[in-house]
């Protein structure tokens, strides 16, 4: 690997860490961590949701959405339905309880994003997402 595409996963890998580890303390308090966050969010944004779509958006693998599905159903922050068009599969939708707490974390998140990127102007914003989409869309390239 050539130094620059080496700098490049590196300071992804560090910046994955550091996104982790806020993540986390961001909350903490309510029960979750920051991977339940994104699960949680993820259904926010577009229930009903099965296991399977969780597994292929998030790059998250099966073994570990089940636990944090599970995790969520305890908490009382989702809950399963079976689908109308097939009986095997669960749909997961937000509990009262659960639009609640992800509308806290939200706002959480939203603070402390804005305090963390404060300093980046307008095109540096456009020219990371554009970068970071581009990165990911290679993923498939990398196996």
């Amino acid at each position: 690997m050539d130094e620059k595409s080496n700098q490049i996963v590196i300071s992804l890998l560090r910046l994955g860490a550091f996104l982790t580890r806020e993540g986390n303390r961001v909350v903490a308090d309510v029960g979750l961590n920051q991977q339940q966050y994104v699960v949680l969010n993820y259904i926010y944004a577009r229930e009903p949701v099965c296991q399977k779509e969780i597994c292929s958006s998030l790059l998250f693998e099966k073994s570990n959405v089940s636990k944090i599905i599970k995790k969520l159903t305890d908490l009382s922050f989702i809950e399963k339905g079976t689908s109308s068009d097939d009986g095997r599969i669960h749909k997961l939708t937000l509990t009262k309880k659960g639009k609640e707490i992800i509308n806290i974390c939200n706002d959480r998140f939203n603070c402390w994003n804005e305090r963390w990127l404060k300093s980046l102007s307008e095109e540096e914003r456009l020219l990371a997402i554009v970068t970071l989409k581009r990165l990911g869309s290679l993923k498939d390239i990398a196996k």
